[in-house]
């Protein structure tokens, strides 16, 4: 879906003149939210735009009454569309989200008019962007954390970089929705403007850069970025790894179901087993309780020592080596009771492994 050509968009409208291309968020009856074909759409427009080299500034907006709601909630994380993203989130090397990479990839100078609302990865929208411009009626927020979820790179690594991180800390932990004179206050937008001259404002000033040498407009923006000295790949992937863990939570099947419910969620930060998966060369722990053993789902640790082979049942057979749980898994087999002795050796284990530790020394010398 990446291949698709502006003249197929459906859901964005692609407009190029005077070397200045208008990207525009299109789907008004849900406040521009984004589903899998927007998101393909706007990664395809910014990877022609990459590879356009006539164009020399961009102006992203929405169609009113909306910049971007975020995601269409109804379609990619209850439809079929949830699937392939728990595919990409999932991987053993999650990538940056596609169209925040081609986003953010994209050389050319950004300009965000921000027509209203720019919530959850509509905000993101917005961070990505270089210069900001709002109306009067331009909302933001980080919702995410009332999903149950972390941002994408734009919430963790650039808002802290615009804002602050003090201010990006509590617009990020709270989720809270700031108005557009809020947003000018703390620097987040460089101006606001009346609504009805949002876009000629934005319009002006991508003539503006769009007269400079282009050469040296992109090489600015390489140099700025490369200023930031933070990997994006490796950040974006660590965000995208993260994000497949807390989609299998609880915690945000909850923020979904109290959306569409419309009503306020209750959180619990239990996880959905299994969530994490397991680290190289650890075990799950057991409960000893009863005959059986029982995993937890949210402790993983070595095997302890104390778990060695130990009693009658085969304290006189190789497993007194000492490998760790072989007498608890003896046990287990021929269906005995535990006993303490497995939380402690007892002393016939202990004499056993004395009698051997000495026999396997000079066997080892010899």
């Amino acid at each position: 879906m990446s291949e698709i050509k502006p003249s197929d968009f459906v859901h964005l409208k692609y407009e190029f003149a005077d070397h200045i291309a208008r990207v525009t968020l299109n789907r008004p009856e849900v406040r521009n939210a984004l589903n899998a074909r927007a998101y393909a759409e706007l990664e395809a427009a910014f990877r022609h735009i990459q590879n356009d080299g006539d164009v020399r500034c961009v102006v992203l907006t929405g169609t009113d009454p909306a910049f971007c709601s975020g995601e269409d909630v109804k379609q990619m994380m209850t439809g079929p569309a949830r699937e392939q993203s728990q595919a990409r989130l999932t991987a053993v090397r999650p990538r940056l989200t596609p169209a925040a990479e081609a986003v953010l990839a994209c050389d050319r100078p950004i300009i965000a008019a921000v027509n209203g609302v720019a919530v959850g990865w509509g905000m993101e929208l917005t961070l990505f962007a270089d210069i900001r411009i709002a109306s009067d009626k331009a909302q933001f927020g980080e919702i995410f954390i009332k999903r149950g979820l972390v941002t994408d790179v734009g919430g963790m690594m650039i808002l802290p970089r615009i804002v602050g991180p003090q201010k990006a800390a509590e617009l990020l932990f709270t989720g809270d929705v700031i108005g557009a004179a809020e947003a000018a206050r703390i620097g987040l937008v460089s101006r606001t403007v009346p609504h009805d001259q949002l876009l000629n404002e934005a319009m002006e000033l991508a003539g503006r850069i769009a007269v400079n040498a282009p050469l040296a407009l992109r090489f600015l923006k390489e140099g700025m970025r490369r200023a930031a000295a933070q990997d994006v790949a490796e950040f974006g992937s660590w965000v995208s790894g993260t994000l497949g863990r807390l989609f299998q939570t609880e915690d945000h099947k909850e923020g979904v179901a109290s959306f569409l419910e419309k009503r306020a969620p209750h959180f619990k930060g239990r996880l959905r087993w299994p969530c994490f998966s397991t680290p190289r060369g650890s075990m799950p722990s057991f409960r000893l309780r009863g005959r059986r053993a029982k995993p937890s789902p949210l402790t993983w640790v070595s095997p302890p020592r104390r778990w060695l082979s130990c009693g009658r049942t085969n304290a006189n057979s190789s497993r007194t080596r000492c490998w760790p749980l072989q007498g608890f898994l003896a046990q287990r087999r021929k269906k005995l009771p535990i006993t303490r002795a497995y939380r402690r050796p007892s002393p016939k284990c202990r004499q056993a492994r004395a009698k051997w530790r000495p026999s396997s020394r000079k066997s080892t010398a010899a």
